[in-house]
């Protein structure tokens, strides 16, 4: 099951990337299944972060080649780190978004504001 969950993640964008070329026409389309797979990534983030605290640290050799040759994938708590920070990211895009919305509002009611305070 660890083996699955530590590589999901690069399943999920890759599935979602190709997905997304073949909507590309579709706006919509495409805007939901990204933010449906940004859902899904902190969902596994969440799931794998939880497999991180009660196992440890988990390691899996891609098509059972070592690290020389072949890729690892490695979870350790830094993933769980990083995986809060994608959460920031998200409150971070809101606020910005809300400062943004505030002040092409006010931007937008200049002339207005301008004549009534003079």
């Amino acid at each position: 099951m660890s083996s699955i969950l530590l590589t999901l993640p690069v399943v999920l964008s890759l599935s979602t990337a190709l997905t997304i070329f073949f909507v590309r026409r579709s706006t919509k389309s495409a805007e939901w299944l990204s933010g449906a797979s940004v859902i899904l990534n902190l969902v596994v983030a969440g799931l794998l972060t939880e497999n991180i605290i009660s196992n440890g640290i988990q390691a899996v050799a891609f098509g059972q080649w070592q690290a020389p040759f072949g890729i690892v994938f490695v979870a350790d708590y830094f993933y769980g780190m990083e995986a809060g920070a994608d959460v920031h990211y998200v409150i971070g895009y809101a606020l910005f978004t809300a400062w943004l919305v505030v002040f092409l509002f006010l931007y937008s009611k200049r002339q207005t504001l301008y004549t009534k305070f003079n």
